[in-house]
């Protein structure tokens, strides 16, 4: 399992005096959003007063800036540097986070709030189940991994499942 001390890690930026109130407020505004270390950069830039650069292409956003709500972070092991055979990922959306462990080809959720309660993702209801789902084959990297392992196929496809999923709404 995944450790919460893992998932929350102190970051801080000190804004010189005279920095702007708003930047201040925008800072602590975000400071409960689930942001990644992809957002440094484009911060920082902000920070140093560089408007958009169209030539690059940054995944992040500036903290200095509000932070979509519905915004997910995906978090690989491989990619265009790196490449094994196996490819755990995770997906944070919102107060969630999506493990998935490819030694053991099973999937944890975790919520940022409490990351100490167990067993959410069996406890799911299945279209919830599927509602995940359906968001990571929305992403093309992980569209591949759950492609590759066949992992959609018990969500999006079982019978039990569906049939479970009507009694609990009956």
């Amino acid at each position: 399992p995944t450790s919460p001390a893992s998932l929350h890690c102190p970051f801080s930026i000190r804004l010189p005096q005279a920095a702007p109130p708003a930047q201040l407020h925008m800072l602590q505004a975000n400071s409960r959003a689930t942001v990644s270390n992809v957002d440094l950069y484009p911060t920082v830039l902000d920070l140093l007063g560089y408007e958009k650069i169209e030539s690059l292409q940054l995944s992040g956003v500036s903290l200095l800036q509000p932070v979509p709500a519905g915004r997910s972070i995906v978090s690989l092991n491989t990619g265009c540097l790196r490449v094994w055979e196996s490819e755990p990922f995770a997906i944070a959306r919102g107060g969630d986070l999506l493990i998935y462990h490819d030694l053991t080809r099973s999937f944890e959720l975790i919520d940022l709030d409490n990351p100490h309660l167990p067993g959410r993702w069996p406890a799911l209801p299945f279209s919830e189940r599927q509602q995940w789902m359906a968001h990571a084959l929305s992403i093309p990297v992980i569209e591949r991994i759950v492609s590759n392992r066949n992992l959609a196929d018990g969500l999006l496809h079982s019978s039990k499942d569906i049939a479970a999923e009507y009694d609990r709404l009956a």
